[in-house]
């Protein structure tokens, strides 16, 4: 059922197999973010032979301490996707609390932009969810458990594109051995 409220179902319904095209998040969302680029980088590609455009902002290491060095850590996603994101992009941010101020920014600038925005929260889903056009909210005070169901909940449109792009039903290991 989240998926079919997700940009996901729009990119599928429209040809389009390239979700998300870009992911951040703070901390242990931040691994998350890099994980579910993975899977979706590689984890499909075995089995399907489709690959998808997607980059986790999360991954280059230099570029982040040098934004956040030179002007200040809320801006590290923020002008990173000020080069890269344009209008129909799909930008996902991770934050446990729902109010980390560099995915705040990041997904503000990205609807400025024109970018579709959907965000993977805990707690209340703090300001994030008043930004991002779809907010999946993990009612949780404890951001243990809102991380652990982010990891959960980017498997299932890996799962579920595995089987739709591999023909129908297939939900195999995606390339893993």
């Amino acid at each position: 059922m989240i998926i079919t409220r997700t940009p996901l179902r729009i990119r599928l319904a429209g040809g389009g197999t390239d979700f998300p095209d870009y992911l951040l998040g703070n901390c242990g969302s931040a691994s998350t973010a890099s994980h579910f680029a993975c899977d979706l980088g590689k984890g499909m590609a075995p089995r399907t032979g489709r690959r998808f455009r997607v980059i986790a902002l999360t991954d280059n290491v230099p570029l982040l301490t040098a934004w956040a060095n030179d002007t200040e850590y809320a801006n590290v996603f923020v002008e990173q996707l000020r080069k890269l994101v344009n209008p129909g992009d799909v930008v996902l941010g991770l934050t446990g609390s729902g109010n980390s101020e560099n995915v705040l920014r990041a997904l503000a600038v990205s609807r400025e932009r024109g970018a579709r925005t959907v965000a993977l929260v805990g707690f209340d889903g703090g300001k994030v969810k008043a930004i991002a056009e779809v907010c999946l909210v993990v009612p949780t005070g404890r951001i243990e458990q809102a991380e652990d169901a982010h990891l959960i909940l980017q498997h299932i449109p890996c799962t579920y594109l595995r089987g739709t792009m591999a023909g129908g039903g297939e939900t195999g290991t995606g390339g893993h051995k």
